[in-house]
């Protein structure tokens, strides 16, 4: 091994990376209003910034799947409540609602999304059954959330 390495040769040490600092709202609003200006003057094409959003639909809908497991879990329900023919049983879970999520988010009753009553754990096969089936829908939620 000593043969291969000369007396001269040494490591590389690569330097630590330089951490940015995390962007606020007035730091985009600056550069927003900078391409502005620019854009007016010189009369170039200007890439828009995004401005961060407060809570994305995603975000909403992991904190409301965590609320609902820990109150299924109390409740101790942990299987399919529909059990309809070639139904999964504890397999592939999910909470199917009594709306759509949209009607929850668009008409700014968020907090519904997060309630007992309006949510029933289903496997995959059982809530295929009823997520396009309106009536039905309403006669299981009729039975199971009185």
């Amino acid at each position: 091994m000593d043969e291969v390495l000369t007396k001269t040769f040494t490591f590389m040490k690569f330097p630590k990376p330089i951490k940015k600092p995390k962007k606020t709202m007035k730091d985009y609003i600056k550069t927003r209003k900078l391409l502005k200006l620019k854009s007016k003057s010189k009369g170039v094409k200007v890439k828009k910034v995004k401005l961060p959003k407060e809570k994305t639909r995603s975000k909403l809908i992991k904190e409301e799947r965590e609320i609902l497991k820990k109150e299924f879990q109390k409740k101790g329900i942990t299987s399919c409540e529909l059990r309809f023919k070639n139904c999964w049983k504890t397999n592939a879970l999910g909470f199917s609602h009594k709306h759509k999520r949209n009607w929850y988010l668009g008409k700014n009753n968020k907090e519904l999304l997060w309630e007992f009553n309006q949510v029933i754990l289903a496997c995959n096969s059982c809530h295929f059954i009823i997520e396009y089936d309106k009536e039905l829908t309403k006669k299981v939620f009729k039975k199971l959330r009185p």
